[in-house]
């Protein structure tokens, strides 16, 4: 049990670890409209290749993006269930699915019966 629990850990720093820096951040932005050849990556962030391909491998073995291979281009997408997961693993690390603590914070303008103006 231990042992499954450490490599839930693993996997769930792994997968944070790949949200942590610059260039993997804006990698996901370029690819929030659609899916991108490793060269429109190379061009629009200004970067060489090895470095491009480092950044993206690290998203994907995160869990993050898609990779699919045409030729000798590699074209990345967002993998929609590896952000499903991330958010997932951030509600029940933090147990805020259980409690709701978010949504029900006085703080939270999203519910109008909770907002300091409707007291």
């Amino acid at each position: 049990m231990r042992r499954t629990m450490a490599t839930t850990f693993s996997q769930n720093a792994l997968m944070f670890k790949a949200l942590s820096d610059p260039i993997r951040l804006e990698i996901l932005d370029l690819l929030s409209d659609g899916e991108k050849c490793a060269c429109v990556l190379i061009e629009r962030l200004g970067i060489a290749q090895p470095s491009v391909s480092y950044h993206t491998n690290i998203l994907f073995k995160a869990g993050l993006i898609h990779r699919r291979q045409e030729g000798k281009w590699a074209f990345f997408s967002i993998n929609e269930q590896g952000f499903l997961h991330a958010c997932q693993t951030i509600l029940a690390i933090t147990k805020l699915d259980k409690h709701q603590t978010l949504l029900n914070s006085s703080c939270c303008s999203c519910s109008p019966s909770l907002s300091p103006s409707s007291s």
